[in-house]
């Protein structure tokens, strides 16, 4: 597998590319960044910890830094998790915060509709918004990655002090 993604797979200029489609970033991007998140940590599992670190840079080199949807910044989430392993810390930095950017935005369109409309919240957006805070937060502690864990852990609860009526249900 190491080959084929390092290698044969050409990926063109999706990094850079100005318009990708519905299928590019609903399909393809979760897929790809799926298959670089189970590659690094068999790589590492297997003791290549080398081989794991150069998937990560080829993941940075290649892939747009896009949010498309919660598979791909789940994925997104445990990248940035063993690039803290692999201590680059700079990438995990980057990952942490390009995840935390879409979901502090995707808290912030909720908590509009829940003042105005609550009817149109999505809910289930909200507590895997919250899930994801509350593991990035732990994933920066245990990393000795304090500013990072500081700023998650005080959005998380700000975040649940604004949606505390509907997580109390």
């Amino acid at each position: 597998m190491y080959s084929n993604v390092m290698n044969k797979f050409k990926w063109g200029n999706f990094k850079h590319a100005k318009y990708l489609d519905q299928q590019s970033t609903s399909m393809f991007y979760p897929q790809a960044v799926t298959t670089f998140d189970h590659l690094t940590l068999g790589l590492i599992k297997d003791g290549h910890n080398d081989l794991a670190l150069n998937a990560l840079h080829k993941f940075d080199q290649v892939l747009p830094d896009i949010n498309p949807g919660l598979m791909a910044t789940n994925s997104k989430i445990s990248i940035a998790d063993t690039s803290y392993k692999l201590n680059d810390l700079t990438l995990g930095n980057k990952l942490m915060n390009s995840v935390d950017n879409y979901i502090i935005d995707q808290l912030n369109y909720n908590y509009y509709q829940f003042q105005n409309d609550t009817a149109n919240m999505d809910e289930r957006s909200v507590q895997i918004g919250l899930s994801f805070l509350s593991e990035m937060s732990g994933i920066a502690h245990d990393h000795n990655q304090l500013a990072m864990n500081a700023k998650l852990s005080a959005q998380l609860a700000d975040y649940e002090n604004k949606f505390g009526t509907i997580l109390r249900r």
